[in-house]
């Protein structure tokens, strides 16, 4: 019988009682407020769990197995502990409070050395007013990346860099005004703010200034100028010229109105092979939105965003990396990416690149670069 099969017929047998997780704990932190801000979704499991739903115990118990953090495992010298407790869980001789009170104390253990340093650069950097600190901790909250979901923060954070003088993340901010999204919904807001990135050629800021006035949604309804900003939109090129939901957006009627008719527009898109598409997908799986939250599939559509050049796609597949979702931390993948981000937005601040190279050596920082490098050369067009 295999691990996993074992594992499997083990939690189907397991009853959980429906206590307080941190009562099972005692620590000099809180256990609830750590889980509900981990990147692994531990939180959701131990909740599910707690809630006698088969899978939800399966997966508590099979992310220990699987790979996910083993090298921080490795670094904090913790293999003997960390394999007599999984062949302890696997031969079924340890009680259910027991094995839920160790998988907490280890996810502590792994995600302490494993994201916490690299989030508090994000933080520190963001809170001393850098920019690119602001956006990418935006980002985060967004797609619930490293922090937990809060679309209010993610809003606070752009509005921070936009105040601080970034008119590309203007875009970004728009967007949750023209959906309500941690803000109030306000398409006069959005398209104020779609005007700034418009600046700096946004093709999606652009391309929305024109449906904005094509239906008179925060703007005054006027073909003439909606005819003048879609000629200027369908000028740009490249991946980062793609967008979404201007289609459904063409009229009330066929506007999306839930999350699940959200991510099947996402998918339509991404279907057409559309760049942006792709990244939308991969945020779709990386926070839930309308699907099932899963971080592998949420790095495969970010590697599809990113394989095409798009900007986004890169920084969100070098998160994936860095923090270790999904996949297991990859630092020499993720500056990869960095680095690919760079050279796509060469007049931007690097930070994530920063901050991730921090924690490698001269060889794999060296790796990275080659890689990139390569990819730059092989699908930059001049």
């Amino acid at each position: 019988m295999s691990h996993f099969t074992a594992g499997a017929a083990i939690t189907a047998r397991i009853y959980l009682p429906p206590a307080n997780i941190s009562s099972h704990v005692k620590s000099g932190i809180s256990v609830v407020g750590w889980l509900q801000s981990d990147p692994y979704g531990v939180w959701d499991l131990c909740r599910l769990a707690l809630a006698n739903d088969p899978a939800a115990r399966f997966k508590l118990l099979y992310s220990i197995w699987s790979g996910r953090g083993l090298r921080v495992v490795s670094q904090l010298r913790l293999e003997p502990i960390f394999w007599s407790y999984a062949q302890l869980i696997f031969a079924g001789e340890l009680t259910m409070k027991r094995i839920l009170t160790g998988l907490i104390l280890l996810f502590i253990a792994l995600a302490t050395p494993s994201w916490a340093d690299d989030l508090g650069d994000i933080i520190a950097a963001a809170k001393d007013n850098n920019v690119q600190a602001q956006i990418a901790l935006g980002a985060m909250y967004e797609h619930g990346m490293g922090v937990a979901l809060n679309d209010r923060l993610s809003a606070y954070w752009w509005q921070r860099a936009v105040d601080n003088g970034h008119t590309g993340i203007a875009k970004a901010l728009g967007s949750m005004y023209f959906s309500g999204r941690g803000v109030p919904h306000d398409y006069a807001k959005a398209m104020e703010l779609y005007m700034i990135a418009a600046e700096d050629d946004h093709p999606h800021a652009i391309k929305y200034i024109a449906l904005g006035y094509q239906r008179g949604l925060g703007l005054p309804q006027d073909d003439a100028k909606a005819a003048e900003w879609k000629a200027r939109g369908e000028k740009l090129l490249g991946p980062d010229a793609a967008v979404v939901f201007i289609d459904s957006y063409q009229s009330e009627e066929t506007e999306p109105q839930t999350e699940i008719e959200i991510f099947e527009e996402f998918k339509r898109q991404a279907d057409k092979e559309n760049p942006r598409a792709f990244y939308y997908v991969s945020v779709a799986y990386t926070s839930g939105t309308g699907v099932e939250r899963n971080y592998v599939e949420g790095e495969k559509w970010a590697r599809k965003a990113a394989e095409t050049g798009l900007s986004s796609g890169t920084r969100h597949l070098g998160l994936y990396h860095q923090l270790g979702q999904g996949v297991p931390v990859n630092r020499v993948e993720a500056q990869k990416w960095y680095y690919v981000a760079e050279g796509l937005e060469p007049k931007e601040e690097p930070l994530l690149s920063v901050i991730n190279g921090k924690k490698m050596t001269e060889a794999e920082l060296a790796d990275a670069r080659a890689q990139a490098d390569a990819w730059l050369a092989a699908n930059l067009t001049q």
